[in-house]
């Protein structure tokens, strides 16, 4: 991006942007997913447990292969009761700090948060993270909105998930920018005229990121009011 080009819109992931799951929470979400799986499909539950563990780590959904076996509708079912039953339930490393970062970063442009998760087990998480109660209740956007009624995935070019984010804001899809952990949905936002999308990962921090463009936007801000103490 260029260093005078600020985006208007911050659209976050929650899930492993926001918190960075532990190690023991895989256990968990492995069996709470081959129980669901076996509920909805008649796969038996060790083996749907390490289908859906096999699935997380080849794209980082673990249902992505119901859709290849048992079709959409199965996985829309059974991602729906999944998310109820477990996906947010332990919240893993989080940093102190970012919830506070998040809504400083929030007085200069507008900020957002995107999740496939039902919303309100993604409110309950986002509370229990630490964040802005304004933010949780306005700016929050779940399955039930992202779907408008179905379900839109964010990897999907024809969703059309990332016009319908930013015409919330009134902005255009490239002065916004996506922060994410799935390299997939970043290529969709890019392919959707997304301005700039941050892939966070063990070697990026969101965090860090943060840090940066506050620091952007308050350069900004001192520039148009001619310098330090400007009127």
């Amino acid at each position: 991006m260029s260093q005078f080009l600020l985006p208007k819109l911050y659209i976050f992931d929650v899930d492993n942007v926001l918190y960075r799951h532990k190690p023991s929470c895989y256990q968990r979400f492995g069996e709470v997913a081959g129980t669901v799986i076996n509920k909805y499909t008649g796969l038996p539950a060790a083996e749907a447990e390490h289908s859906a563990n096999q699935s997380f780590k080849d794209s980082r959904d673990g249902f992505r292969f119901l859709i290849d076996d048992f079709g959409r509708h199965a996985y829309r079912v059974v991602h729906r009761q999944f998310s109820n039953d477990a996906k947010l339930d332990i919240c893993g490393d989080k940093d102190p700090e970012l919830p506070r970062h998040v809504k400083q970063l929030a007085e200069y442009a507008h900020v957002c948060f995107a999740s496939h998760t039902p919303i309100k087990p993604l409110q309950e998480a986002m509370s229990r993270l630490g964040y802005d109660p304004f933010l949780i209740d306005r700016h929050t956007f779940g399955w039930e909105d992202l779907g408008k009624g179905g379900y839109a995935r964010k990897d999907d070019p024809d969703s059309g998930v990332y016009d319908w984010l930013c015409k919330q804001y009134g902005v255009v899809p490239k002065q916004a920018v996506l922060i994410e952990d799935t390299q997939a949905n970043i290529d969709c936002a890019i392919k959707c005229g997304i301005g700039h999308a941050v892939l966070i990962n063990e070697l990026n921090s969101p965090r860090i990121y943060i840090e940066e463009e506050l620091q952007r936007h308050r350069q900004e801000s001192t520039f148009e009011n001619g310098g330090p103490g400007g009127i």
